[in-house]
């Protein structure tokens, strides 16, 4: 039973290690293995779900806020004032997103083929 517990112990200890680049990663991809095969406890959710509503509240609040204080002027001018901002930063996060899963794609598929090509050799 003592063995267990240490065995656990360490397990946990190794699974909340955040410090060097591998652990990291690996926490991560757990998390979203986790997520995509459904293996949500109630805290999890609530955790993602305030991961997802914070970030939104600060973004209708900024927004409402300056569609407020836009002024006076056409329905389409005030929603540019409050929107056009967001938009724009989106838009930029957006396409770096892209920009950097294009290129991680391309470093796994050149990854797996050196890999491939090394594996065949030493048979």
């Amino acid at each position: 039973m003592h063995k267990q517990r240490e065995e656990w112990l360490r397990d946990i200890d190794a699974r909340q290690r955040n410090v060097v680049f591998p652990d990291t990663v690996e926490n991560e991809g757990r998390f979203w293995r986790n997520i995509k095969s459904g293996k949500l406890t109630k805290t999890r959710i609530l955790g993602i779900t305030l991961w997802f509503l914070i970030p939104l509240g600060v973004f209708f609040s900024d927004a409402a806020r300056r569609f407020r204080f836009a002024g006076s002027g056409s329905l389409f001018d005030r929603l540019i004032a409050a929107f056009g901002s967001w938009a724009v930063l989106f838009l930029l996060f957006g396409l770096l997103s892209l920009v950097l899963r294009s290129r991680a794609r391309v470093a796994l598929r050149r990854s797996n083929s050196r890999n491939m090509h090394n594996h065949k050799s030493t048979f």
